[in-house]
């Protein structure tokens, strides 16, 4: 059984702008494949197929560094599960979530949060 932390926004693509998101909660030091974050899409308050779109998050961490991260999709959802890299150091992250397809890319959610050193 997977023990992955899920965090899913409905974004209105209708609406404008990208979905922001300020985390109450931390996330593990050293933690790995432990948190997806993503996107649920509609248009018009209806589910948007996602068919032939990828999903790619950017994740940069406290110290500047990238990682980019390889999304899923799947009818009306997209998201991204952070790898190891995510969680080497303590301190704000902020996580971008961009979908491609159809000659545009579009950034959909953007998260910051905070990599907690609890161990």
């Amino acid at each position: 059984m997977a023990i992955y932390k899920s965090d899913i926004a409905e974004v209105e693509l209708n609406g404008g702008g990208v979905h922001r998101t300020r985390l109450s909660r931390t996330i593990g030091k050293s933690d790995e494949d432990a948190n997806r974050f993503g996107v649920r899409v509609m248009r018009n308050g209806e589910a948007e197929d996602l068919t032939g779109i990828s999903c790619a998050g950017y994740f940069t961490d406290s110290q500047g560094n990238r990682t980019t991260l390889t999304g899923t999709v799947s009818g009306s959802e997209a998201y991204v599960t952070l790898t190891d890299d995510c969680y080497t150091y303590a301190g704000p992250f902020r996580l971008a979530i961009k979908l491609s397809g159809g000659g545009v890319t579009s950034t959909v959610r953007i998260v910051d949060g905070m990599v907690e050193n609890i161990v």
